[in-house]
C-alpha cells in the first residue's frame, strides 16, 4: 500500500484518513471471497492428487466451465493437452514434492470449446490442520506466446541471412 511506503497516497477515500490504514477503515473494499471470485489472475485450491477443490471466477470465464464442473469432477491435469500432461507428470509434481513450489511455467490448457489456451502457472503447496493442498495462480498467456514466437522467427531469420552471408564472405575468398 503507497501510504504504508510513505508515499502520497491517489486514492482520495484513503488520503483523508489520518494515521496508517487499520482493518477498520477498508470497510469499501469487497470482502475476501468477491475478491478471490474476481481477481485478475485465475486461482484454484487442488488437492496433492491434483483433484480440484476450488476455482474462481475468473479461471472458469476462462474455460467457459462452472465451477461445479471442475470442483470435485476433474484434476487439473485433465484439463491441460497432452503434452501438458507429461509436463505436469514428470516435471511439476516431482518440483512440488522436492520444493513446495513451481514458478512461470508456460502450459497449453484446453478450454470447454477444445480450443488450446496458453497459460502461465505459479504454485506452492500449503498445509492447513494437517492436510496439504495446492494454492495455484494461473495466468492467460497468449500474448507472450506470440512474443515467444516472433522471437523464435527472428532468431531463424537471422541464422538464415548469417548463413548467407558466410556463404558469400566465402565466394568473396575464393574469388
Amino acid at each position: 500500500h503507497e501510504r504504508a511506503r510513505g508515499l502520497p497516497c491517489a486514492d482520495p477515500q484513503l488520503s483523508r484518513r489520518p494515521g496508517p490504514l487499520k482493518r477498520r477503515t477498508v470497510s469499501f473494499l469487497p470482502d475476501a471471497e468477491t475478491l478471490f471470485q474476481h481477481a485478475a489472475c485465475g486461482l484454484l485450491l487442488c488437492a496433492v492428487d491434483g483433484s480440484i477443490l476450488k476455482a474462481n471466477a475468473t479461471f472458469c470465464g476462462w474455460l467457459g466451465y462452472a465451477e461445479y464442473e471442475l470442483v470435485g469432477e476433474k484434476k487439473l491435469s485433465d484439463l491441460l493437452t497432452i503434452g501438458g500432461r507429461v509436463f505436469h507428470q514428470t516435471h511439476w509434481r516431482p518440483l512440488m514434492q522436492m520444493q513446495g513450489s513451481v514458478s512461470e511455467l508456460l502450459l497449453d490448457v484446453r478450454q470447454r470449446q477444445g480450443e488450446k489456451l496458453p497459460m502461465l502457472f505459479n504454485a506452492v503447496r500449503r498445509e492447513h490442520d494437517g492436510v496439504q493442498y495446492d494454492e495455484i495462480a494461473v495466468f492467460v498467456a497468449t500474448d507472450r506466446r506470440k512474443y515467444e514466437q516472433h522471437l523464435q522467427l527472428a532468431r531463424s531469420d537471422a541464422s538464415a541471412l548469417n548463413a548467407q552471408l558466410a556463404a558469400a564472405d566465402r565466394r568473396k575468398d575464393e574469388f
